[in-house]
């Protein structure tokens, strides 16, 4: 792989961790928000009938001892390491090609809209394009922050934290894409290859 095609992945990293963060801010307001619904009074039908009735102490198992279970205690630590570092090396870049995807094809079906279903050329259609993926993007980061503002806080947390959090999460979010793109100037990579 030569520089002039690594040069897309730098900057769509910067990408795919912005849309992790707008991920973790979406979450975190949803939290906020379906709080009072999941406060114990309206999840007392997971709660088993016998829950107040003690557990009987379970007598230690004698079937795998010595070097064999620190062996296979071992194995299966370093099974569950190599799993997690998968998944946070994976997981960052299926949500960044996932987030992509779905913004394409939301200023695709924008595109005839602002034009007006008037032909466009195709350097103009990538120029919108470029340009109704920004927008989105922006409103993707505002949007959690100000559903804050809408719906009341009905956490046992201040309402300061949850806004801080909140912030931190959308603003890093922006960061990161803002980045992305000063990034695909600098390196001048093509708009249409960007997450």
């Amino acid at each position: 792989m030569g520089t002039t095609e690594k040069r897309p992945v730098y900057a769509n990293a910067f990408g795919a961790f912005g849309y992790v963060l707008l991920v973790f801010s979406w979450l975190w307001s949803a939290l906020i928000i379906g709080y009072s619904s999941l406060s114990t009074k309206n999840i007392t039908w997971l709660i088993p009938k016998n829950a107040d009735q003690p557990i009987g102490n379970p007598e230690p198992s004698s079937l795998i001892s010595g070097p064999v279970a620190i062996t296979i205690g071992l194995v299966v630590t370093i099974f569950i390491v190599l799993t997690t570092l998968y998944v946070f090396i994976a997981l960052p870049k299926s949500i960044g090609k996932r987030g992509s995807t779905v913004t394409r094809k939301a200023a695709s079906l924008i595109i005839p809209i602002v034009t007006h279903h008037q032909p466009l050329p195709e350097t103009r259609r990538v120029f919108l394009t470029s340009r109704i993926i920004v927008v989105l993007k922006s409103i993707a980061c505002l949007l959690p922050i100000t559903t804050l503002f809408v719906f009341p806080n009905t956490t046992t947390l201040s309402y300061e934290v949850v806004l801080i959090c909140s912030l931190f999460f959308s603003l890093l979010a922006v960061a990161l894409f803002v980045l992305q793109y000063a990034l695909a100037r600098l390196l001048h990579i093509p708009r249409e290859l960007l997450w």
